[in-house]
């Protein structure tokens, strides 16, 4: 108990001191600068309907925009499309403004596209720069290693108060195995937007730390090898990382602005291929996925293979240590009492699946088709209104996604 105290309190000093140099350097911003990442998050989601918003994951990727801007000069369809900022019509509008009069002179040159409102420019500028088109420099794997930014993250939180299920009574039915104490902690490097790699850990409250039940320590570990080009591989992904396919309906992991009321955002926006940075432990994909063709005609595959948590209703007759049957599959990523922990990689879980999509800057349309093999069968009981929901250990979903 005491060794885990300690590294608690290292933890919680690092965190502390990482947290003073964000202050410290948030201080020397300079003056112009004084759209917060914040006010911008706010104006984005305010009218979204966003359930399972992952408020964290957007910040963050806000901040590496802000390190990295877009150049609107040079910026292609899907470029433009995975900075996730416009709408498909401004996108639209702004490519065809290029088209008839060239390059941006300047960023307020905006204002002369119908789409853009001066409100729309001041919530991208931030993001953004507008340069002359120079002869773009080689794209090299060796200069991306070196030239980039690393990033350490610590945060630690904990609720004062002693809760029931922390107090130690023996009495109790599910009494938690670990303390009230949750540590996130990441470690990435990224140059720009092409190249990412990076590890992060986590434990939950409630979650034992570096005992019997886990002796790893963090009950949590991603990991991700990501690379973005502008030749025939687009997008290479090793690792964790998220796929998002149209409006969803066959596949769509991690962020991504969804419907508002607005008529301008009628659909859910993001790069097909995303490395994952995020602490979900259910909803991303592990193995290896590309991206690959023409600015118009682009093909996608992957493939993943993971454990996951799922509640066990039946075990071999054999080895009581197979599951023969599972009731659900759970996604809240918790392994706080024993009941929790006993469901926790308890079944193996295996995703192929391709997309090939074709680009216009008026529209894109493309077909999509992903299978899912689980090690155990799913026999859950349906309910009338369940009829057609999934019930069994293979999955075949297909489809065809559209906009202009």
């Amino acid at each position: 108990m005491n060794s885990n105290k300690n590294v608690y309190d290292t933890i919680i000093i690092l965190w502390i001191t990482f947290q003073s140099i964000s202050v410290t350097y948030a201080q020397i911003n300079p003056a112009g600068d004084n759209i917060q990442t914040g006010d911008v998050l706010e104006q984005m989601v305010e009218s979204e309907d966003l359930s399972e918003f992952d408020y964290d994951t957007f910040l963050e990727y806000l901040d590496f925009l802000k390190a990295n801007p877009i150049n609107l000069n040079n910026a292609t369809l899907t470029e433009l499309r995975n900075t996730r900022l416009l709408s498909e019509i401004q996108i639209r509008d702004l490519l065809q403004h290029k088209k008839y009069y060239g390059s941006l002179l300047n960023i307020y040159e905006l204002q002369t596209i119908s789409s853009f409102t001066l409100n729309d420019i001041n919530r991208i500028k931030p993001y953004i720069i507008v340069q002359q088109n120079n002869s773009a420099s080689i794209q090299n794997i060796f200069n991306e290693l070196d030239g980039g930014k690393y990033q350490i993250y610590f945060r630690s939180s904990r609720i004062v108060q002693e809760q029931v299920g922390y107090s130690g009574d023996s009495t109790l039915s599910s009494p938690y195995l670990g303390d009230n104490y949750r540590i996130y902690t990441r470690f990435r490097y990224a140059y720009k937007n092409k190249l990412s790699y990076g590890i992060t850990a986590e434990k939950d409250p409630g979650e034992s730390f570096g005992d019997s039940y886990q002796p790893r320590g963090f009950d949590f570990y991603s990991a991700h090898f990501f690379r973005r080009t502008n030749g025939f591989i687009k997008s290479l992904a090793l690792g964790d990382y998220e796929v998002r396919i149209g409006q969803g309906l066959t596949i769509f992991n991690g962020f991504g602005l969804g419907k508002s009321i607005y008529s301008i955002a009628v659909r859910r926006t993001g790069p097909v291929l995303d490395p994952y940075t995020s602490v979900d432990e259910n909803r991303f994909l592990r193995g290896a996925a590309a991206t690959f063709g023409s600015d118009k005609l682009q093909a996608t595959v992957f493939g993943s293979y993971k454990k996951i948590d799922a509640n066990v209703s039946g075990v071999d007759s054999v080895d009581s240590n197979i599951p023969s049957e599972i009731s659900s599959i759970t996604y809240t990523g918790l392994h706080r009492t024993l009941n929790e922990w006993e469901d926790k990689d308890a079944i193996k879980e295996s995703i192929a699946g391709a997309d090939i999509t074709y680009y216009n800057p008026l529209f894109s349309i493309g077909v999509s088709g992903n299978y899912t093999k689980l090690s155990t069968p799913l026999n859950k009981d349906i309910s009338p209104y369940e009829i057609f929901d999934f019930n069994d250990d293979e999955l075949l979903n297909l489809g065809v996604h559209y906009s202009f």
